[in-house]
């Protein structure tokens, strides 16, 4: 609705059919109708327009419709607009340049916060409220809090709970109890979610806690001793997660939960007698003692996998215990229970490039090849690891290994296996710098050399381009009192190879939910 112009005849035919929708559609419907009052930075004060008088009118004038308690969201879209072109860095022309002069206003007047004016849940005025009192007194960071109190975001914040809401918690009363006759024969609805087939069998997770196996997409990471598998995870997940002595010392079963909208880390700590504890401090210090603990089975880690974003299903890192444990039979039987509980998803097998064909490997490469067999939804992905390691004054070269890890997989039964080379370790260094990670002495050292072979060597556009996940790429970070430039680290993470794993992973997760099969007919034309 224009601010400007409430109560104007054009509305009316519009507002009875959204009064009869609202009416007829149960709760579901009246949330699913938002009334956004743009243009309330034009108001005139002097003449006595002012945002709070404003709703009171429109919420007089709706009831006339019989629409009552409505959604009310005033908004200054335009101001709201040029604030995220200036945050992205793009050209603004000479009057949107001139309108950035009223951020000011926006941060400093208060009648210009609209989104305390706004119909909002104490949770969304809450996080909305946590936002500006964090950003409030950094002056870099004054677009932010002005662009919350032009009221787009507040109506965003809306729109997601409302998703939230009715879309993806399909088991919610207030959904179950839409009318479904109306749902039917409204082509303009939200429609159910179909059941998703669950890639995981049903005693996959412990008793003590509830995830709903068909949001899930399982990538089950395996591997053979010393192959740098917990090294690898935690360069996926771009922090020191799992603790590095984790494949060498417990038999217990480790996940990681992709959570997208996570600003920390949650465990879930179940033990021998069934019992489940949750912990969302000291994360470090506990998995330390979970990973000590003989009565501890299972760990389940809720966090956000940075270089992975979820689809329709939820990425579920699941790490295994290596299987040639002589000391410990047990990481055997944990191996093969969790292999043959996924019925879908993705095995990554980690290989050390420097100790292929040893037997173990042999035996696990069987387990996996008739698990794939009996299931064919499972896909599969060798990473060969420790590429750094390599002797080129040996004549070791990353092609060389790759050639004989295909031919090794093929006289394994594994055809046309997908390999893909990394360096796990200084991947997972080179995150640490650009996340302002110290490095420590032993680290520093092997973050130089990894450096000395990955740094890039070659032209590239990527290294000028300016995206959500690689900003300020010209500015610098200090390792030790030495300068690197950030698009040169970003550069060497992509040799790394782990930028490639990356894409294929997410790939799989995509594909996972299934291909469009029926045709797109356009109409129209002679």
């Amino acid at each position: 609705m224009n601010a400007k112009q409430i109560a104007i005849k054009d509305d009316e035919q519009l507002l009875r059919t959204i009064s009869n929708e609202m009416r007829q559609g149960g709760k579901q419907s009246r949330d699913r109708f938002i009334f956004v009052i743009n243009k309330c930075d034009i108001l005139d004060e002097e003449m006595g327009e002012r945002v709070d008088k404003l709703l009171q009118d429109v919420r007089e004038f709706l009831k006339e419709f019989g629409i009552t308690e409505p959604t009310l969201i005033p908004t200054s879209a335009r101001m709201a607009l040029i604030i995220r072109k200036k945050m992205r860095g793009e050209a603004l022309s000479h009057n949107e340049r001139s309108t950035l002069n009223e951020i000011k206003d926006f941060i400093e007047i208060k009648k210009l916060h609209y989104e305390e004016y706004a119909t909002l849940t104490s949770t969304v005025k809450e996080k909305l409220q946590d936002i500006i009192n964090e950003y409030h007194s950094n002056e870099d960071k004054c677009e932010l809090e002005a662009l919350i109190h032009t009221g787009v975001p507040a109506l965003e914040e809306v729109i997601n709970g409302y998703i939230e809401k009715y879309i993806y918690n399909v088991d919610n009363e207030e959904y179950s109890s839409v009318n479904r006759n109306d749902i039917s024969n409204t082509e303009r609805n939200v429609k159910y979610l179909p059941n998703r087939e669950s890639f995981l069998s049903n005693d996959f997770f412990p008793s003590g806690i509830t995830v709903d196996e068909g949001s899930i997409f399982p990538m089950v990471v395996m591997a053979t001793m010393s192959s740098g598998k917990s090294t690898l995870i935690n360069a996926l997940l771009g922090e020191q997660v799992l603790p590095s002595k984790n494949e060498a010392c417990t038999a217990k079963k480790y996940m990681i939960l992709d959570d997208d909208q996570s600003d920390g880390t949650t465990i879930y700590i179940t033990y021998k007698n069934g019992q489940t504890l949750i912990k969302e401090r000291d994360i470090a210090e506990e998995l330390e003692k979970a990973n000590n603990n003989e009565e501890v089975v299972e760990v389940l880690i809720k966090g956000d996998v940075k270089g992975v974003m979820n689809t329709d299903r939820a990425l579920l890192v699941v790490d295994t215990p290596g299987p040639n444990n002589s000391r410990d039979e047990s990481h055997e039987q944990v191996m093969e229970d969790v292999i043959s509980k996924v019925k879908g998803g993705l095995f990554l097998y980690v290989m050390n490039a420097t100790q292929m064909g040893i037997n173990d490997d042999k035996y696990l490469l069987r387990k996996i090849r008739e698990q794939i067999k009996a299931n064919p939804k499972i896909s599969l992905i060798f990473v060969l690891n420790k590429v750094d390691q390599l002797d080129e004054g040996r004549g070791e070269s990353v092609e060389q290994f790759v050639s004989i890890a295909k031919e090794y997989l093929i006289s394994n039964g594994i055809e046309n296996p997908y390999i893909i080379p990394v360096s796990a370790l200084s991947a997972s260094l080179f995150k640490k710098v650009l996340n302002g990670v110290e490095l420590t002495r032993n680290e520093y050292r092997s973050f130089c050399d990894c450096y000395d072979v990955y740094q890039p060597k070659d032209y590239s556009m990527r290294s000028f381009a300016i995206t959500d996940t690689l900003k300020n790429q010209n500015n610098k970070v200090q390792v030790k009192g030495t300068e690197y430039v950030i698009r040169d680290l970003n550069r060497a993470i992509d040799n790394t190879g782990i930028r490639l794993l990356e894409e294929e992973i997410q790939k799989a997760q995509i594909l996972s939910s299934g291909i469009m099969k029926n045709m797109i007919n356009v109409g129209g034309g002679k």
